[in-house]
C-alpha cells in the first residue's frame, strides 16, 4: 500500500494481520467522491436519524441501540449530540456539509466498544450557524467545551475531512485532551494552487472589475463567478465567510506538535484532499503511520468500510472480532 514499513511496525505490529483478516468491498462507485457530495454519501448509508444498527461480527437480530440525539447549548452555541456505545470516550467529527449520520457506519464500527460520541458541528447538520466568522481555532474550543459538558476529560477523536482539521488543531493544542488520534482524508495543508487555480483567481480579479461598470458589469461578474466557483462556495450560504477562512488556513505548523499516536487514513482515489495531504502529515506527526485505502475516494471510510473499521479498531485496541 506504499507506507513506510517502518512506522507501520511500530504503530501497527498486527496491522498485517488486520488487514488480511478483512474482507474489502469494491468501491460503492466508480467515480471520485469529495465533500460536495457528502450529504447524498451519508443518506446511502444513514438516512435515518435515530435507528438501531448491527454491531460488527454479531449477525442478524443482535442491535445495539443508537441514542436519541440531544441538543447541547455551549457558552450560548447549540449543536446536536448523540452518544451509543459504553467505554472509552471516541470522538466522531464529520466534514464540510456532514453531519451526525455522516459517521453512522463510523459509530456501527466502534460502538460496541467505545462510547461513541458524534455531534453536528455549528452550521451542519441541526446545528445552527454560529455567529460571526469562525475559524478551525473557534471550532476546536467548541468541540472541547462540548467535550467538558458531556464530563469527557480525555477521548480519542476520529475526524473526516474537515473534521479532521479540527481534531489535528486539538491533538496540537489541547494534547491532555486527544488519546489516540484518526484522521480521514484529512484537510490542513495548504498546497501551492495549481495553473487551474491560478487562472481562476486572474478571471475572478477581473469579473470584480466588470462588476463596477452598472448592470452589464454585474450581470458578467456573476457569470464568471457561476462559472469558476466551488460547489461547495455556491451552496454554502451564510456559512460562505466561514468556508472562505477555512480554506485559507495551514495546519502543516502545528503538525509537530502532535503527541498522540495518530492513524492517517487516506482513499488513493482521493481527488478533493489527495494522498499526498497524507504523506506529508506522516512527514510532520511523530508518531503517525499512514494506511492506504486502495480504490476509495474522499470518502474512504464508506468506500472501503469493512477494512476501515477493521484497521481502527486494531488502532483504538477493540477486539477484531
Amino acid at each position: 500500500m506504499g507506507e513506510p514499513e517502518g512506522d507501520r511496525d511500530r504503530l501497527f505490529p498486527r496491522l498485517a494481520d488486520a488487514e488480511g483478516e478483512v474482507q474489502a468491498r469494491p468501491p460503492a462507485g466508480a467515480e471520485h467522491q469529495g465533500e460536495r457530495h457528502a450529504d447524498r454519501r451519508h443518506e446511502e448509508c444513514c438516512s435515518q436519524a435515530h435507528t438501531d444498527i448491527l454491531a460488527p461480527g454479531t449477525g442478524p437480530g443482535i442491535l445495539i441501540t443508537m441514542s436519541v440525539a440531544a441538543f447541547v447549548e455551549v457558552n450560548g452555541q447549540k449543536t446536536r449530540v448523540q452518544e451509543t456505545g459504553a467505554g472509552q470516550p471516541v470522538v466522531l467529527l464529520h466534514g464540510w456539509g456532514g453531519r451526525i449520520e455522516s459517521m453512522a457506519p463510523v459509530a456501527r464500527c466502534l460502538s460496541p466498544a467505545f462510547r461513541v460520541v458524534a455531534m453536528d458541528l455549528p452550521g451542519f447538520g441541526e446545528s445552527p450557524a454560529p455567529e460571526g466568522v469562525w475559524g478551525t481555532p473557534d471550532y476546536a474550543i467548541f468541540v472541547r467545551d462540548v467535550l467538558a459538558e458531556r464530563g469527557i476529560e480525555r477521548a480519542h477523536m476520529i475526524g473526516h475531512s474537515y473534521g479532521g482539521k479540527v481534531s489535528l488543531f486539538l491533538g496540537a493544542t489541547h494534547p491532555e485532551l486527544v488519546d489516540k488520534l484518526v484522521l480521514v482524508d484529512a484537510s490542513g495543508v495548504r498546497s501551492a494552487p495549481s495553473l487551474g487555480t491560478r487562472a481562476k483567481r486572474v478571471a475572478s480579479t477581473a469579473a470584480k472589475t466588470a462588476g463596477r461598470f452598472g448592470s452589464p458589469g454585474r450581470r458578467i461578474r456573476q457569470a464568471v463567478f457561476d462559472r469558476i466557483a466551488s460547489k461547495d462556495y455556491r451552496e454554502a450560504g451564510a456559512m460562505r465567510p466561514i468556508l472562505v477562512r477555512l480554506v485559507n488556513e495551514d495546519m502543516t505548523p502545528l503538525m509537530p506538535r502532535v503527541r498522540s499516536s495518530t492513524l492517517l487514513v487516506w482513499g488513493d482515489r482521493d481527488e478533493d484532499t489527495p494522498v499526498s495531504y497524507g504523506r506529508k502529515m506522516e512527514s510532520l506527526i511523530r508518531d503517525s503511520g499512514l494506511v492506504v485505502l486502495e480504490g476509495a475516494g474522499h470518502f474512504s471510510y464508506l468506500d472501503q468500510a469493512d477494512r476501515f473499521c477493521r484497521v481502527v479498531r486494531h488502532f483504538l485496541g477493540a477486539p477484531l472480532a
